[in-house]
């Protein structure tokens, strides 16, 4: 498998985790996450399924905040969804456009905490029709199933 290629906050194309395995391992270490293995041996028998975690979490949580960011990325073709240019966060401050936010990077570690414990983080899509309706006389409604 390639290495993991992590954003650095210059809009890194092919980029596809915000975090390093070294940063996801310290932050689990300072939080006590016992689910997330610490290295023990040189290398790290672990690495690439940490890895993986670190790649589905990314992706997981951009698809997840995608319609909630305001900005633009800063580079059109970069792999992930941060860093942003001219984007704000919930008390209209500015977010600095050469990074990532820390509580992005840190919700990035946790969610790759989900998936390296084997969490499915996406929801499975139900086979069928999604879309249900009803018409009552002349009213009618329509929902996406499970909504």
């Amino acid at each position: 498998m390639a290495d993991l290629i992590v954003e650095d906050g210059t809009g890194k194309a092919g980029a596809e985790s915000y975090n390093t395995v070294a940063e996801l391992d310290a932050y689990h270490l300072r939080m006590g996450n016992a689910g997330w293995p610490q290295p023990g041996a040189d290398p790290d028998p672990d690495l690439a399924k940490k890895e993986a975690a670190a790649r589905r979490a990314a992706v997981f949580l951009d698809s997840r905040a995608l319609l909630r960011v305001n900005g633009s990325k800063k580079n059109p073709d970069q792999g992930l969804l941060f860093p942003q240019a001219g984007a704000t966060d919930f008390s209209g401050r500015s977010l600095d456009p050469d990074s990532v936010p820390a509580l992005y990077k840190s919700a990035h570690c946790e969610a790759a905490l989900l998936a390296f414990t084997g969490v499915q983080l996406a929801p499975e899509v139900p086979a069928g029709p999604l879309l249900k309706s009803k018409t009552v006389d002349v009213i009618g409604k329509e929902w996406f199933e499970g909504s």
